[in-house]
């Protein structure tokens, strides 16, 4: 795959013009388990077409509006995440601040 081709092929991913999509399993995994890139250091790709539209991301994604969704509800997911093992580390704390007093 050359730059040119790339830049082509991300080109025509971004028109979104497509019959594909993701059920709805599919895209709860990939929030779940949270999407990375290749992990090459140099990948033509992601150096033609940025990190939001390399080949990676196309692989996975049928359209932008696909990723954009996975981002919003991956950050979602993860304030969620954050907020519920912070609950449930204060309730532990306070059950074990309970025990003290007895």
């Amino acid at each position: 795959m050359d730059f040119f081709e790339e830049k082509e092929l991300a080109r025509i991913w971004e028109e979104g013009d497509t019959e594909e999509g993701m059920t709805v399993e599919q895209m709860a995994d990939i929030v779940i388990r949270g999407f990375g890139n290749c992990g090459e250091e140099f990948c033509i790709s992601r150096q033609a077409c940025g990190e939001d539209s390399c080949a990676c991301v196309r692989d996975l994604f049928p359209t932008p509006q696909h990723f954009e969704f996975y981002k919003e509800a991956r950050a979602f997911f993860e304030r969620e995440l954050c907020r519920a093992s912070f609950n449930a580390f204060i309730a532990k704390g306070a059950i074990f601040s309970a025990e003290k007093k007895k």
